[in-house]
């Protein structure tokens, strides 16, 4: 039984780290479609280390890394292999525990961020260029190719200089909450790899905790306490000046409104069933107030609240 066991472990090994350097092929060579190959990467690996262990999903990202290289370069495996292979190794090693969707979700977001850091620190180090930097000024330059492009049109030079001054405001911003865009980066590989490879590995029989419905999402008293003290911190230490606690700041600020406005709509779903039974309707509504500026800001108040408050008494229930 043993044997049989570990021979089927190399076999799926060996399939699945086939998968994943034809995901990699695919997601240097071929335009648009490549990339969402590319988003789903990682999915071989949680499925081999849920199902077999750690040990053969690190062998099976290790051997793809080295494929890779062989073929394409050093790069070209840090890119692919680097910015993926510890995500699935993260949600496999987390599903194979048995942990919470919570827990999962958390360990895939923490794998994207550190990888992201990770696959910029290489890339440095061997070709000495910073890869974000680099797409920062390739935005700048396409902008301002825009800016002597309306220049040609006849605009006027004071709507010209405003442009001008929006712009540098923005590029600025954009350079500052970085670590943030890592954050949100990192929230969306793990939520996509986890629910992707859920559906297929209860397609082999290997069914996990289902996800609870968006409606009953709630943080806990401590992680809400958690993020609202970070987020007086970096407001205390603004006061005090500096560049680093700038960042610091308007990073902690974006992270604290996109997930306490996650749980805000959460609310607002669990109530607005009671009035629209129509799918359509409630995510016609949910999209309305997301993408409305002042009703996003009161969406991300009344998630931190019921955080503390629990308006709908899910813990009561429990």
């Amino acid at each position: 039984m043993e044997q049989h066991f570990k021979t089927r472990s190399m076999v799926e090994t060996a399939l699945l780290t086939a998968i994943t350097v034809i995901f990699s092929f695919a997601g240097l060579y071929i335009p648009f479609f490549g990339i969402v190959i590319t988003l789903i990467w990682p999915v071989p690996i949680v499925i081999l280390v849920t199902r077999h262990g750690l040990s053969w999903g690190v062998m099976a990202t290790i051997v793809s890394g080295l494929l890779v290289m062989m073929f394409s370069g050093p790069l070209a495996a840090i890119t692919i292999v680097g910015s993926f292979g510890l995500i699935g190794i993260a949600l496999g090693y987390a599903l194979k525990r048995d942990e919470t969707p919570g827990k999962v979700l958390f360990a895939g977001t923490a794998a994207s961020f550190i990888s992201k850091v990770l696959v910029i620190a290489l890339t440095m180090a061997i070709i000495g260029m910073n890869p974000i930097q680099e797409q920062l000024k390739i935005m700048e330059q396409t902008m301002r190719s825009s800016m002597d492009f309306y220049h040609l049109m006849g605009i006027k030079a004071n709507d010209l200089a405003m442009m001008e001054k929006t712009l540098e405001t923005l590029m600025e911003q954009m350079r500052l909450i970085v670590p943030a865009s890592f954050m949100i980066g990192g929230l969306f590989d793990g939520a996509l790899n986890y629910v992707v490879a859920k559906v297929i590995l209860k397609k082999l029989g290997h069914p996990l905790k289902q996800i609870a419905p968006f409606a009953s999402w709630q943080l806990s008293r401590g992680a809400a306490g958690s993020l609202a003290a970070a987020l007086l911190i970096a407001y205390m230490g603004l006061k005090s000046g500096g560049e680093s606690w700038k960042i610091i700041s308007i990073n902690v600020q974006i992270i604290f409104f996109i997930i306490f406005a996650i749980q805000g709509l959460a609310v607002a779903l669990f109530y607005m069933k009671r009035f629209y039974r129509s799918r359509i309707v409630q995510i016609l509504l949910a999209a309305f107030v997301l993408f409305n500026p002042l009703l996003s800001q009161l969406l991300s108040f009344l998630g931190m609240i019921d955080s503390f408050v629990d308006f709908r008494k899910l813990r009561v229930s429990e």
